[in-house]
């Protein structure tokens, strides 16, 4: 890259009579490629590594539990003539055997997620790669499922090489709780911010695909009918024609409609209404879409001022604008009229709502509606060139209506082929891409996290209160109450869970920017309020803390003190 700038600053100089210098800048085709979805991936990365301090945190606090649950055992081994070396393999013998049991899980679930992400077609790579994806994928489930079990039970190995406690010394073990309530604090948080994080671009997800490209109806189907490449048709045949199919579906029950481009399938064509400017103020390109009048119908492609196309039309060169053919064809007019274009005069009879053509982010631009009948033969040659999207309603199912088309088109224009036939839905969904992988991975990152945490929590509890257990009998014994007994046993629970909400805000701030940077609403859209997340991801907490608490005290609460002293 330096010798290419290099070179590029060089034969860019300019000559020393002419002063200046180009713009220039040298960017690899790499990071060209991976520009759009390097966002998305950067923050599913962070994901995945709060999900791993996750699983490293309960496995190391597990087998810090497990040694001091041990502790009798390994200080009887000491007492026997164990060495420090034999005490520490016998903790690393359990390590291995998770890792060992775990490994396959962790297979299992990359792949998973992997068939996940090309099932969501978001464009990362393409399945034809998935082989060689496939065991990259493997590789790092296996590496991290390693170095996750090392990393976790190393800390609480040392804790156990270093014990030099009797064999009765249960007080010591049963009040070293601050380290493990500190891991706790730090899971919730961690939890309460991937679960805002993933309420935040599920909201917006849905924002985005019930916007979609501008259309108010998505219960068609898109068939791309187009001439057989061996095929020479001319264009006013192919109107005929596909005006034709339409009329035939219709007879058969079936609402459908043909337009030249539909937004999101790639196609375009532009021209110009308006007669040549001057070079400083160029032209305004403006979409073209011929269409049936039907079409309206079935997008749900509304007139804001004005009327439609209808039947009528047809011969009128009439045509259907937007705000932004107005704002840059038209600005002197104030009403509906004629314009004289470049080559024909339109009358424009009506504007709609904006539909954009590549995405739903898109900028707005002019965009005309005209009728098949009204295309001039090069309009016609030039809109035609791709083939024609048919619209039909799927009442009866998409496999019925895609076989009645096939047949229709079989029929009715042997020399016509269907290219490609989608739900308008799963074309929306198929250019979302880059947000539903987003989408997806924060909704598993928050669920994994979240079921992590109730575990975590679960055994922690219960071992907490299985050490206090002659403590809680003795209580009771000299008249505590059961209500007592609860509230006690579940006050550190809502200390965790307050600092933890506490700690869990702190990070939702820290890290906002990023996932808005990722998710961006559609426009005239608005990101939900801070408040609703953390309201929502705290209440999905405390119910995970309720669930993982309800069990170890309602079991305190039914300890018997007499029951309780004899097993002491």
């Amino acid at each position: 890259m330096a010798a290419a700038q290099a070179q590029v600053n060089v034969r860019l100089a300019p000559p020393r009579d002419q002063p200046g210098r180009l713009r220039h800048r040298v960017e690899s085709h790499a990071s060209l490629l991976t520009a759009p979805v390097r966002p998305a991936l950067m923050v599913l990365q962070a994901g995945s590594g709060l999900v791993l301090l996750l699983v490293s945190l309960n496995v190391g606090w597990l087998f810090a539990a497990r040694g001091r649950r041990l502790r009798q055992t390994f200080a009887t081994l000491r007492a026997l003539g164990a060495t420090t070396s034999q005490v520490l393999v016998t903790h690393l013998a359990s390590a291995a055997c998770m890792v060992a049991v775990a490994a396959p899980c962790a297979v299992l679930i990359g792949w998973g997620l992997l068939q996940l992400s090309l099932t969501l077609e978001s464009g990362v790579f393409s399945r034809t790669a998935a082989p060689a994806v496939t065991g990259h994928v493997m590789t790092v489930a296996l590496v991290a499922t390693a170095l996750t079990g090392a990393a976790s039970c190393l800390p609480g190995a040392v804790a156990v090489a270093r014990q030099r406690g009797s064999l009765d010394d249960r007080t010591r073990a049963a009040t070293r709780g601050r380290w493990d309530h500190g891991l706790m604090v730090v899971q919730a948080g961690l939890v309460f911010a991937l679960g805002a994080q993933s309420v935040l671009v599920a909201l917006v997800l849905q924002s985005l695909v019930r916007t979609n490209v501008g259309f108010m109806k998505t219960d068609y189907l898109v068939v791309k009918v187009a001439p057989r490449s061996s095929a020479t048709v001319d264009a006013d045949v192919q109107i005929a024609r596909y005006k034709t199919l339409v009329g035939q579906l219709q007879r058969e029950g079936i609402r459908a409609a043909a337009v030249s481009n539909f937004p999101l399938s790639g196609s375009e064509h532009s021209r110009t209404f308006e007669p040549l400017r001057s070079p400083p103020q160029g032209r305004a390109m403006v979409r073209l879409r011929a269409v049936t009048p039907s079409y309206f119908r079935l997008t749900g492609v509304a007139a804001t001022r004005g009327r439609l196309l209808t039947e009528g039309d047809a011969g009128s060169r009439s045509m259907v604008v937007n705000d932004a053919f107005l704002a840059s064809v038209l600005p002197s007019e104030t009403e509906l009229g004629r314009r004289v274009g470049r080559e024909y005069e339109w009358t424009v009879v009506g504007v709609t709502r904006p539909v954009r053509h590549h995405s739903v982010h898109e900028e707005i631009r002019p965009e005309a509606y005209v009728l098949f009948d009204d295309l001039g033969s090069t309009s016609a040659s030039l809109a035609m060139h791709e083939g024609v999207s048919v619209l039909a309603e799927t009442s009866r199912g998409v496999p019925a209506t895609l076989q009645i088309i096939r047949t229709a088109v079989a029929d009715q224009m042997p020399e016509f082929t269907i290219r490609s036939a989608t739900p308008v839905l799963d074309v929306i969904r198929g250019h979302m891409g880059r947000e539903r992988l987003v989408t997806a991975g924060a909704v598993v990152f928050a669920g994994i996290s979240l079921l992590l945490a109730a575990l975590g929590l679960y055994a922690r509890v219960s071992q907490g209160l299985a050490l206090q257990g002659r403590e809680i009998g003795i209580r009771m014994a000299l008249g505590a109450t059961v209500r007592r007994i609860a509230l006690e046993s579940a006050r550190p629970v809502g200390l965790v869970y307050a600092a933890g909400v506490g700690v869990g805000t702190a990070l939702l701030l820290l890290t906002l920017s990023a996932t808005r940077a990722v998710m961006v609403p559609p426009p005239g859209g608005a990101y939900p309020p801070l408040w609703a997340l953390a309201a929502t991801s705290a209440a999905v907490l405390l119910a995970a803390f309720a669930a993982a608490c309800w069990r170890p005290i309602r079991a305190a609460m039914r300890v018997e003190p007499a029951d309780s002293l004899r097993a002491e």
